[in-house]
């Protein structure tokens, strides 16, 4: 019986030594890839991957290693392969898809399923040997690391330009030879130097088959194509551009700009009475400076000054009523600066006004909440009309900032100018040839001023310039990040492609897919600041579709159906609202709403990230063109969440063949469409959602049916 445990904690034990000691190279890696109990390990990471169900050139996919015994069987062959020497990976099988502009073809790799466990096994190593030594700047395909980690770090820094860095190209022509140098100089093992070879080098050919009657095309730059082990490889070849990097942030004259007197005062000032309304405070007296003139400091050396002060002090007084605030604090600072004649010491300092006005600024007295929150308001108001950033101290000190996410990086230049800009690209191209071997995409690798915004991993990132009494002087305080129009335009083209091909199907069926389509759309966009007036435009937007979707299928009105479906305050994901809904054996299935996802700031996203053992799929991934195709492929197939209810409402929640409650259920219908006597893919449908059907878990569905379940 293999020990899962010992592979766990075989790696973690090799993750601690490689943060303990950054500078080590380490052998006996190989080892441990062969290892049956790490194979094993390797194989469970990747099963719940949805490309396992897809073949490579020999067509093997998970389910053939579903049951136990050949499992067994497969590992201890892959195990035994490794020690002699005689393991040679497959070529890799190619594809052609479209791209995700919809312009063009591009090639996707599925390597073979024995070749995706050693890959897997290869990462895992790779990765505790890598990961402590890699750079905060590099967020690309990293554990505890994202998209919004990436911009996370940028919105807050201080720049002027932006170099939009891509390489062009990247994964196809990384060098082999070059790879291999870097990985020595972390890895003493030639062994596992060497498998890492083979994938580089095992090709491609198009289609199935290990007969070798298709041609196996040789691959002499590049990491393997659709590999596991790719991003880890890439990120490797790239951490040697991210230490040059580093280098330069280092160099560069960067430290933390003063903030401004104004807003620390303003900030102290809103924190406080934010936490007293937190607590439940129904009342606060706070003291209040309305004006941030610049209070006079006086510096007295000698008696003859300090008695100089006091006559002035005493004139100004002259003409006050007694029983006026500004009579009262002159009278404060007289009796102070008799105190420190009669002390002696000298030099002493005091600040105050030879008018009275205060310089702890006016006493508020708020007597209710809706006072406090009025108060609140003010000091935000306030807090919009003065400097971040002290203005000498901003304009003074120049800074630098760089963030990569697999091949995509951004350098962000503060207080510099276009010219150094240009001559930093420069620098960097001619840096990527001769260390690398890599050339930057002259289409893609642009230089951008902050206020016209750039592009980065889908998002649109801006500097907003403050104005202050007519004059530009900076930036808001954090870069804005907004959802791209063309990126509203795809999700609408996928609702609507979802919507057409369940034309014929309950409103359930459709309210699912959907809902798998808007949250993750919703989460991956939630940290841009336009999020709530998007995704408000979004909903009316949908419940038209959908409404009228129904009104065509019904041969109704859009009012009708708003009548039929319209759940009034229905409350469902912590939210109380309207609600487009179905009912299926008494059931409601209501449909999401975009507007359901609230906005969250890019750090809080980013912490929630880094503090997971895991970065968890929802945090930073879309529903791809690929799922939603699938998606409506099952449609198609006539699968039906509908008849998936009614089944587990007659049936019962169990698996009609072996009786487990446990395991995930699939519908399966006991006979087949006959396709040819249906005049189009509708009528295909119908009559699948006709079928006799019973459920089925996972395990005996794939016994009856395999090629549905591949």
């Amino acid at each position: 019986m293999m020990n899962q445990s010992w592979a766990i904690e075989k790696i973690a034990t090799l993750t601690k030594t490689a943060n303990e000691n950054k500078k080590r190279r380490f052998k006996d890696l190989y080892k441990i890839v062969r290892n049956k109990d790490v194979l094993r390990t390797a194989y469970l990471k990747i099963a719940s991957n949805t490309g396992s169900k897809t073949g490579g050139v020999d067509g093997m996919t998970k389910l053939d290693l579903m049951n136990p015994v050949v499992q067994n069987e497969i590992l201890n062959e892959l195990s035994d392969e490794l020690t002699d020497g005689g393991y040679h990976p497959l070529p890799v099988r190619r594809v052609e898809i479209p791209k995700n502009n919809g312009k063009g073809r591009r090639p996707l790799g599925i390597p073979a399923l024995k070749d995706r466990i050693v890959q897997s096994a290869v990462k895992m190593v790779l990765e505790a040997l890598y990961e402590p030594i890699f750079h905060e700047t590099s967020h690309g395909f990293r554990p505890r690391r994202s998209c919004q980690t990436a911009v996370s770090d940028i919105i807050p820094r201080k720049y002027d330009w932006v170099i939009e860095g891509d390489i062009k190209g990247c994964f196809d022509n990384i060098k082999h030879g070059k790879l291999l140098d870097i990985l020595r100089k972390r890895v003493s093992d030639e062994k596992f130097i060497n498998l890492i070879l083979k994938f580089l080098k095992s090709g491609y050919q198009m289609g199935y088959g290990v007969d070798g009657e298709l041609p196996i095309f040789e691959t002499e730059n590049g990491t393997p194509q659709g590999g596991i082990v790719s991003p880890v490889l890439a990120n490797i070849y790239l951490h040697e551009f991210d230490s040059f990097m580093e280098k330069h942030l280092k160099n560069i004259d960067v430290h933390e700009i003063e903030v401004a007197k104004e807003r620390s005062y303003l900030q102290n000032k809103i924190s406080k009475l934010n936490k007293a309304l937190k607590i439940g405070r129904v009342n606060y007296a706070v003291k209040i400076r309305w004006d941030f003139k610049e209070i006079p400091q006086y510096t007295f050396e000698s008696e003859e000054e300090i008695l100089s002060a006091i006559e002035e002090a005493m004139k100004s007084r002259e003409g006050m009523g007694s029983k006026t605030k500004p009579y009262k604090t002159l009278t404060a600072v007289i009796r102070k600066l008799r105190a420190t004649y009669n002390e002696g010491k000298y030099p002493v300092s005091f600040s105050y006004n030879l008018d009275g006005s205060s310089t702890n600024g006016e006493r508020v007295v708020l007597n209710n909440r809706f006072e406090m929150q009025k108060m609140l308001r003010t000091l935000v108001k306030m807090r919009k009309h003065v400097n971040t950033y002290n203005e000498k101290d901003y304009f003074n000190h120049k800074s630098l900032g760089y963030v990569r996410y697999a091949d995509d990086f951004v350098i962000l230049l503060g207080n510099l100018t276009k010219e150094d800009a240009k001559k930093f690209k420069e620098e960097i191209k001619e840096w990527f040839g001769e260390n690398l071997g890599l050339t930057l995409s002259p289409e893609k690798t642009l230089i951008t001023h902050a206020t016209e915004g750039f592009r980065f991993l889908g998002y649109d990132i801006v500097k907003r310039p403050k104005q202050l009494e007519g004059k530009t002087l900076g930036y808001e305080t954090f870069s804005k990040v907004y959802i791209p129009k063309e990126k509203v335009n795809k999700v609408k083209n996928k609702i609507e492609k979802v919507i057409r091909a369940h034309h014929n199907l309950p409103l359930a069926d459709l309210i699912k897919v959907l809902n798998s389509i808007i949250l993750g759309w919703s989460n991956f966009y939630k940290i841009c600041n336009n999020l709530n007036t998007t995704a408000g435009t979004l909903d009316k937007w949908l419940w038209w579709k959908v409404m009228k979707h129904r009104a065509r299928k019904h041969k109704s009105t859009v009012k009708e159906m708003y009548k039929k479906y319209m759940k009034i305050k229905f409350e469902m994901w912590g939210l109380k609202r309207n609600r487009i809904a179905d009912v299926v054996e008494g059931r409601i299935v209501p449909l999401r709403m975009f507007s359901d996802m609230s906005y969250v700031t890019p750090k809080e996203i980013a912490d929630q990230i880094k503090n997971k053992a895991k970065t968890e799929n929802w945090y930073f991934v879309e529903l791809d063109d690929k799922e939603i195709k699938q998606q409506i492929a099952r449609t198609n197939h006539g699968y039906s969440y509908s008849n998936f209810v009614e089944l587990e409402a007659t049936q019962g929640r169990k698996c009609s063949q072996c009786g487990s409650k446990d395991e995930l259920l699939e519908v399966h219908h006991l006979r087949k469409v006959n396709r040819n006597k249906r005049i189009n893919s509708d009528a295909i449908k119908q009559a699948s959602m006709n079928l006799p059907k019973v459920l089925l878990c996972k395990k005996c569905h794939s016994k009856i049916n395999p090629i549905t379940n591949s």
